[in-house]
């Protein structure tokens, strides 16, 4: 905030290739858990509050690596947060 920088908030999914649906326009119909797009936007109005600049981001890649470095290489972020969903994440055992 003080750095007056903007805050990114950015969803990088994985776009299976399909050609054709992609072609198509159909590769757009997944939208995302209402939990995720509802956090997001609890984020977003948090920080709008408090006086941040706020964009989110919505990347769809079949390399959401490569999409992510690609973001970071554009915006030159002075931090870069990674936020996980934790039914993703398997228990140490």
């Amino acid at each position: 905030m003080e750095s007056g920088h903007p805050l990114i908030v950015a969803n990088i999914t994985r776009l299976e290739p399909l050609a054709l649906s992609i072609s198509l326009g159909y590769d757009a119909l997944e939208e995302l858990t209402p939990e995720v797009s509802e956090s997001g936007r609890r984020l977003a109005l948090l920080a709008r509050s408090l006086g941040v600049q706020v964009e989110r981001l919505r990347i769809r890649s079949p390399r959401p690596i490569r999409a992510l470095l690609q973001l970071t290489f554009e915006r030159r972020p002075g931090v870069l947060v990674f936020g996980s969903d934790p039914l993703e994440i398997s228990p140490k055992i």
